[in-house]
């Protein structure tokens, strides 16, 4: 199984679009939004408290709502584009962690039947979904740059604590590492609230740059490390020696 699968939207506006909110934000909330309806199997409880989690597709997905880490990720940039003229495209880049991949048939489910070809009131065709199969590399990475927050300065629990959910939850086998050599330029970043069905996340965390000397694998590149990182957060660069 690979450790990291993606399905590529492209989506067109024929009549153009302006959207007054973050367009990968909304839809993910969105499609957050009709995975609880059509699978939650206990409505009378909140996710926290339910005693079927362990049986909820929307709590696996959500990563036990928002306590652990998500196993479905919409790509969201740093500069994200808000106005489109008539007939341009857009395309989500939505990654499946580990066996999360099965669930991948909801996102056909969610642009055609619940969307309906409407998003936030603006008309959209569905120009083409493609499943792709991410092809994982380990670099040796010597210099980091954390562009966008992660929950912690202790990097190294930041990044194993992802590791150890992912392979523990969603049937990966990411490599942990061991050591860093520094922790430069750090910056406090707290950045808005995000609601997500009847969870409130406080996007609160750090910037900073790391040096050290350990295999990371590529994915990474793709998802970002840390807990919000289905937010956005947790980018980086890397400068690396080699490939293997």
């Amino acid at each position: 199984m690979s450790l990291l699968s993606k399905v590529e939207v492209t989506i067109t506006f024929p009549l153009g679009a302006i959207f007054h909110q973050d367009i990968v934000e909304g839809t993910y909330k969105q499609f957050l939004k009709m995975i609880k309806r059509i699978s939650c199997i206990n409505i009378g409880s909140k996710c926290n408290n339910c005693s079927l989690g362990g049986n909820c597709q929307y709590y696996i997905i959500t990563g036990k709502n928002f306590s652990g880490y998500p196993g479905i990720i919409f790509k969201k940039e740093l500069y994200q584009e808000d106005i489109f003229a008539k007939n341009e495209d857009y395309t989500y880049d939505i990654y499946f962690i580990g066996n999360c991949e099965r669930y991948r048939g909801y996102i056909e489910i969610f642009f055609k039947e619940y969307l309906r070809y409407r998003l936030f009131g603006i008309d959209f065709l569905l120009k083409k979904i493609e499943y792709k199969q991410i092809e994982n590399k380990y670099k040796n990475v010597n210099c980091l740059l954390i562009k966008t927050i992660i929950e912690t300065t202790d990097f190294i629990s930041a990044y194993n604590n992802m590791m150890h959910y992912y392979n523990a939850e969603y049937g990966c086998n990411y490599c942990f590492i061991d050591n860093i050599n520094s922790i430069n330029s750090i910056k406090i970043i707290d950045e808005r609230k995000v609601g997500l069905n009847t969870k409130v996340i406080r996007k609160r965390g750090y910037i900073y740059q790391v040096g050290l000397d350990e295999m990371f694998s590529s994915d990474l590149e793709l998802i970002g490390i840390g807990k919000y990182n289905y937010l956005g957060g947790g980018k980086f660069a890397f400068s690396s020696k080699d490939e293997k």
